[in-house]
């Protein structure tokens, strides 16, 4: 098999993915040695002047695999070559197949369109994190054959179609409790502790990473480990995490004690052996388990400082994990956008007439408040919606989600 894929633009990373199939049927390889990228076909066949070796590639289903090819500065085709073992004790298998690295991100078939409808998905949208739902989808398929223009002529923007997406998944996810888009947490420092240096590298507090607050001590959720319930889920990573006393002092740095629940959001600290001999018995510890019963302080506030990450590493993890959440991204986004475009297009109009020089024209709508122009294709929606919440109430890190 030799055929061209999806285009890359150069100077950024392209992911390619690779079916493969046995006796006509998709088939796991027994192994997967690399994949090598190569300029020309003939390099391909002849194995020179190769441009990189992938040995990091992910199974993605049944003999499905992702790799990702690094930046490529010049535009043009290029050749990636395969090498697996079908079954084991067979002789390796190479395949070459071919990509286009483009200057503007066209896909080979002319299209110019973003998004996953188009087979032409947005990646670097959002600081490189992908784009759910692209403006173009919104445009060409939501609103498919309807130009968003109203009679004054002005224009819904791409950047207002972005506007009505943001508000979309931010809806879902207060809708789902769970974070979909990577966020970065760093716990709010105490007024005489100085984060600046240490968290310089991230950016700016609020915009590039959100403060937390810090967790309260509960002895109540103390039997032999400590347990702590996130405000975000679902993990990433746990990257710091200290326990101070009920006057802020530094009791330990708990970091490797962490067990962490990443879909359910959820932490359990263990002490590792021998690392309880330096603290405190006062704070729940015993010889070696916390317990319930031991004696000092059962409840204090600001106990646990801790830094995470949450959400989803970027689009391409979404549409691994929860590949249905796109369709519910779009057709919220596309409730708000055909409300409002269908009142911008026909605002409460109920009947026009016009007649010049012989020539009429009459326009008549029963546009209202519950029946507005686009109202059969957003009731359609609603309804779709509606099922996907009923229906999947329990799915998601097995928590109760709302319901519209």
């Amino acid at each position: 098999m030799s055929s061209e894929r999806l285009t890359g633009t150069v100077n950024l990373t392209t992911t390619l993915q690779y079916q493969f199939r046995k006796w006509g049927d998709a088939y796991d390889a027994n192994s997967i040695t690399n994949v090598r990228i190569y300029p020309t076909y003939n390099d391909a066949v002849n194995e020179t002047n190769i441009i990189e070796t992938i040995t990091t590639i992910s199974k993605i289903g049944t003999g499905l695999y992702e790799y990702d090819v690094a930046p490529i500065s010049n535009a043009g085709i290029y050749y990636d070559k395969i090498t697996l073992v079908p079954d084991a004790g067979e002789d390796p298998w190479t395949d070459i197949s071919s990509f286009t690295i483009a200057d503007t991100g066209i896909a080979p078939s002319g299209e110019t369109r973003k998004g996953y409808a188009f087979n032409n998905p947005d990646f670097t949208s959002k600081g490189n994190w992908g784009a759910i739902i692209h403006p173009d989808e919104l445009r060409y398929v939501y609103a498919f054959g309807n130009e968003l223009v109203a009679p004054n002529f002005q224009t819904i923007t791409d950047e207002t179609l972005w506007w009505y997406i943001d508000n979309a998944v931010a809806s879902l996810e207060k809708d789902l409790n769970v974070t979909i888009m990577k966020r970065i947490y760093r716990y709010r420092p105490a007024p005489d502790e100085d984060r600046t240096t240490e968290l310089a590298s991230l950016g700016t507090a609020g915009i590039d990473y959100e403060w937390t607050e810090p967790y309260d001590y509960d002895v109540r959720l103390v039997r032999q480990y400590m347990y702590i319930k996130l405000r975000k889920r679902p993990i990433i990573s746990l990257d710091k995490a200290l326990w101070r006393d009920p006057t802020g002092g530094n009791v330990a740095d708990i970091l490797s004690w962490a067990k962490i629940n990443y879909e359910k959001g959820s932490l359990e600290f263990f002490p590792s052996a021998g690392s309880l001999a330096s603290l405190p018995l006062s704070y729940g510890l015993g010889m070696g388990l916390l317990t319930r019963t031991s004696r000092g302080n059962q409840r204090y506030p600001d106990a646990f400082f801790l830094d995470y990450t949450v959400g989803l590493e970027s689009v391409k993890h979404l549409k691994k994990k929860w590949p249905e959440l796109f369709a519910v991204v779009g057709m919220l986004s596309a409730i708000n956008l055909l409300n409002d475009y269908g009142d911008g297009r026909s605002p409460g109009l109920a009947s026009s007439s016009v007649s010049l020089a012989g020539i009429s024209e009459s326009f008549s709508t029963t546009q209202s408040a519950t029946n507005a122009l686009f109202g059969a294709r957003i009731l359609n929606f609603e309804k779709q919606l509606k099922l996907f919440y009923k229906n999947n109430k329990n799915k998601y890190s097995g928590l109760l989600i709302g319901s519209l």
